[in-house]
């Protein structure tokens, strides 16, 4: 939204469960009014945001989603925490 100049602010969260293919939940605040989700997908030009474009587009983790998912992600003494 910001990139696209929506919005000079914007939070947005996307919820994913295991084995699904679109996220569960999407939230969206633009410049502090909560936003539809249909609305704000509808702004941004409805990008894809199935399960597997969204992992390949944001992962910086080094390790494979199975495994972050079987131990965490803030685990002390994890490989991924040093």
């Amino acid at each position: 939204a910001i990139h696209k100049r929506i919005a000079k602010e914007a939070i947005v969260r996307l919820s994913y469960f295991p084995g699904s293919d679109r996220p569960a939940l999407i939230e969206a605040v633009m410049d502090g009014k909560p936003r539809s989700s249909e609305l704000f997908l509808e702004m941004l030009g409805n990008p894809d945001i199935t399960n597997l474009t969204t992992w390949n587009r944001y992962k910086i983790c080094k390790i494979s989603l199975p495994e972050l998912a079987r131990w965490g992600h803030q685990q002390v003494g994890t490989p991924w925490e040093d």
